[in-house]
């Protein structure tokens, strides 16, 4: 049942889409933007977010690519943020995860990863909401940011650093 709900979402989105594209341009866009400036400004930066007010501003995105938002469409095909249910990693066994990879990777020293630095979290399924979902853990460390994708299902992840280079 999930999988066929997921299927007339992501038609509905599909259709939505190719209604916007084909409209000339609104003011639609403008507002979500706007939106998400408001809530930067009583939030902070979306990155810092608590995965509740990530999981709403998603939420808030598919009702405006519903309505034919080009921006809304735009960002949902990116990321779409959710909660973590019950048969997902929780948040504290991803953030274990990912500082047991960061240091056996680059052989950061633990305290470092722990100091004020910040950390990052985000959970999400990416292409309109159809991918097995992950979190993203990004570790601020003074000079370098550490990040970490976990594959929820397995545990498989991919970790890098600022200054790696991509290939």
């Amino acid at each position: 049942m999930k999988n066929i709900l997921k299927r007339l979402t992501l038609v509905t989105l599909v259709f939505a889409m190719a209604t916007a594209l084909m409209a000339s341009p609104s003011m639609a866009e403008d507002e979500s933007v706007s939106h998400l400036s408001q809530m930067e400004t009583t939030l902070g930066k979306f990155q810092t977010w608590p995965l509740e007010e990530k999981t709403a501003w998603s939420e808030y995105l598919r009702q405006r690519a519903e309505q034919g938002d080009r921006y809304a469409l735009f960002e949902l095909s990116d990321m779409v943020n959710s909660l973590p249910g019950e048969d997902n990693m929780t948040l504290e066994e991803a953030i274990d995860l990912a500082r047991q990879g960061i240091i056996a990777k680059y052989g950061v020293e633990e305290a470092s990863l722990l100091g004020n630095f910040g950390m990052e979290a985000s959970f999400y399924t990416l292409f309109l909401g159809y991918e097995v979902p992950r979190w993203e853990i990004c570790y601020k460390v003074k000079g370098c940011d550490y990040y970490v994708s976990i594959v929820d299902q397995t545990g498989e992840m991919n970790i890098f650093k600022t200054g790696d280079s991509v290939g």
